[in-house]
């Protein structure tokens, strides 16, 4: 590890002018730091992939693969495999390679002695010896010569654990060398990209000081503001790893706000354990912050000093399970009633459809596995936009329906996860929900998206693609609501439209928003971005035809 470290700091030196250095941590192993302040939007570092593998359909090979897996009894897909032989064969190796009777290896890719060096520095679980699996596939494909199983089953286990998706069609992995120590936070300073030429691109979300732990989120944007629980089991299911950055270890949970049963206007934050096997709502947290509601002699509440990223709990004043606004602490009663309603509606949510995922997920108040995996390396990290838009549901929300449902939501729950995919809910079905509410479909959608990113804004401190996207969102819906269409002819227009194309204001002001957050998030070059550009263009083009009137 400590020879792997040193690698990765030459490799950080000759590649990306030592903007980062790998230090090992007690708590994460190897993990990033900042080697230099870097400003918001800034660049940190560009790069290519360390290795690629695409499947390739008609190779004899491959389908040879192929079928074996197809007939069952192998614990992944032959991607996997095939990936990992793929990486197998040393393109300068002094050894002979496969002879000519292993037709199968012929068309097998070859990597350099370096590349594979590197590659193998990734984080991959110990292994004693090869799967039955890799054992069963290289006698299958009848491959031996160059093909130790060993060696085989060390690079599949890097593969499955540091992968990132690559292409669509033919599907194909890759793997980043340096970007695979990247550290997770659910409060991350950076974020990360690809570009036209499918290079990771490294940004810095927010102000970053030399010496300082670089992290990205391994969830999607839209997870970041779901509840402790519901984080830290997905990354435990998916990365074997408990979170325990500043938001999920906060005795806050910002996205578990619940409406005080007492004064019916403030909010109650729950600890994050709540509901948990970890609930330790029911005594004083031991360490640096006395959070139980005696704490600090009934005083105002302040986070000590050393802890970082404290503006997101700038409006926060009192301990978890209190009012903020009227200091009245819940009995054990009404916080066990809360969580009872908040997994009723979390079900709720997601039965209409509110899961922005489109899974079904486990219930928020399942048992969490106590033991923490020792090192949060090798994050896999889907391509491509996780839009901020709830994926349809079984079950069609019909006005009724609705009005019961926002009736029962608003009277339980105001900063928390439930009302802000109620909300988002809400903007999908304006159509039906207009009618109930005697207002003009478009006018329901600004509404609800404003309430959503109002939310959102509280739950995340910092910039956010799902805040942005929703941004975008609003601000077409802005334009709708004041009939100033896109595109729109300049004959058209006439005095009594005139004061209508001049009103989209707020329309070109949310844009300016989105803009500024997708510029720091994706570049001036990303889609994301040029997509809002050329909406503020539009909109100039319009206006100063209007103004030509």
């Amino acid at each position: 590890m400590r020879y792997s470290v040193s690698l990765i700091n030459n490799y950080s030196k000759k590649h990306h002018k030592f903007n980062v250095e790998c230090l090992m941590t007690p708590d994460k192993g190897r993990v990033l730091h900042s080697h230099r302040d870097f400003t918001p939007g800034e660049i940190i570092f560009i790069e290519p992939p360390l290795i690629a593998v695409q499947e390739r359909p008609g190779d004899e090979s491959f389908e040879a693969l192929k079928g074996m897996i197809q007939k069952g009894g192998f614990d992944f897909d032959p991607l996997w495999y095939w990936c990992a032989l793929n990486t197998t064969l040393l393109s300068d190796s002094p050894t002979p390679g496969p002879g000519k009777n292993e037709k199968n290896a012929q068309t097998l890719n070859c990597v350099t002695t370096e590349k594979q060096e590197l590659f193998l520095t990734l984080f991959a679980p110990d292994v004693d010896g090869p799967s039955d699996d890799v054992k069963k596939i290289l006698e299958g494909l009848k491959l031996k010569q160059g093909f130790d199983p060993l060696l085989v089953e060390q690079l599949l286990q890097v593969w499955i654990h540091n992968c990132f998706e690559y292409t669509d069609d033919p599907v194909g992995y890759s793997v980043y060398f340096i970007s695979s120590f990247l550290a997770h936070s659910c409060l991350p300073n950076a974020v990360w990209h690809y570009d036209a030429q499918d290079n990771f691109v490294l940004r810095a979300r927010t102000h970053i000081k030399t010496g300082e732990e670089l992290s990205v989120s391994y969830l999607s944007e839209d997870a970041l503001f779901e509840p402790t629980p519901m984080r830290q089991k997905t990354l435990e299911s998916t990365k074997s790893f408990i979170c325990t950055c500043i938001r999920c270890t906060s005795p806050l949970d910002l996205c578990r706000g619940f409406k005080c049963p007492q004064c019916k206007v403030g909010t109650v934050y729950l600890h994050p354990s709540a509901g948990t096997s970890r609930d330790v709502a029911n005594h004083p947290v031991t360490g640096d912050v006395d959070m139980s509601p005696t704490a600090n002699g009934g005083k105002k509440f302040a986070y000590p000093q050393n802890k970082p990223d404290t503006t997101l709990y700038a409006h926060c004043t009192r301990p978890y399970n209190t009012c903020q606004s009227c200091a009245h602490t819940l009995t054990d009663i009404q916080r066990r009633f809360l969580l009872q309603q908040e997994k009723k509606y979390v079900g709720k949510i997601k039965e209409y459809g509110g899961d922005p995922d489109g899974e079904a997920e486990d219930e928020e108040g399942e048992e969490l596995v106590e033991e923490e995996s020792q090192d949060e390396e090798g994050a896999k990290s889907e391509k491509g936009r996780n839009t901020n838009k709830p994926t349809k549901g079984k079950k069609k929300l019909d006005g009724s329906t609705w009005f019961e449902l926002d009736c029962a939501i608003r009277a339980l729950f105001t900063q928390h996860w439930v009302a802000m995919r109620w909300a988002a809910l809400t903007h999908m079905s304006r159509k039906s929900v207009a009618p109930v509410l005697s207002k003009d479909a478009s006018h329901v959608s600004v509404d609800s998206l404003r309430e959503k990113i109002n939310m959102q804004k509280k739950m995340f401190w910092g910039e956010n693609g799902s805040i942005a996207w929703g941004l975008d969102e609003l601000g077409d819906q802005l334009l709708h609501t004041v009939n100033y269409e896109r595109g729109s002819q300049t004959t058209s227009l006439d005095k009594t439209t005139l004061s209508i194309v001049k009103g989209p204001a707020h329309a070109l002001e949310t844009y300016h928003e989105a803009h500024r957050s997708l510029l720091i998030l994706f570049g001036p070059d990303h889609e994301y971005t040029q997509g809002v550009q050329k909406k503020l263009d539009n909109m100039a083009r319009q206006m100063a035809a209007a103004e030509a009137l």
